[in-house]
């Protein structure tokens, strides 16, 4: 098993053989193109959870007014089960399945996860400099997209 040590080379391979920067500006865009991932990960997953809470609060609005009735009951139970007791009595509650919803929802998130293992090969070539633009990217996407998470 071969042993992983921080390098700061610049002749580091991007996901393909022949995406290898070697020169100065291809070494700064690939800086500048890892950032703005990184910044672009962040912001899917708040981009998800916004778009979710909105398309559900839609689908909510929608149903007959029987149905909201068994809704809001469910939703109430669930905010109640602070208590050993109220947890022990029931099935957690969850909202029902709606296709739009689920499936943008699933899309977003497999399209984040996706993302976030290409940042984490990059991070495995020991790269510093890679690893840093990434570092600083997360944090900006953070500052930038974490209150709406």
């Amino acid at each position: 098993i071969g042993t992983f040590h921080w390098t700061t080379h610049e002749a580091n391979t991007l996901w393909l053989s022949g995406w290898i920067p070697t020169m100065e500006d291809q070494y700064l865009s690939v800086f500048l193109g890892l950032f703005l991932m990184a910044i672009l990960a962040r912001g899917l997953g708040a981009l998800n959870i916004h778009l979710t809470t909105s398309l559900r609060t839609r689908d909510y609005n929608q149903l007959p007014l029987s149905m909201k009735h068994n809704y809001a009951i469910a939703s109430n139970v669930v905010n109640k089960r602070n208590s050993r007791a109220n947890i022990r009595a029931g099935m957690p509650w969850a909202p029902p399945f709606v296709w739009s919803t689920d499936t943008l929802s699933s899309i977003l998130t497999t399209l984040e996860h996706f993302l976030m293992f290409l940042l984490t090969m990059i991070v495995m070539t020991g790269n510093v400099q890679y690893f840093v633009s990434i570092l600083l990217g997360i944090f900006a996407g953070e500052m930038i997209f974490g209150r709406l998470r």
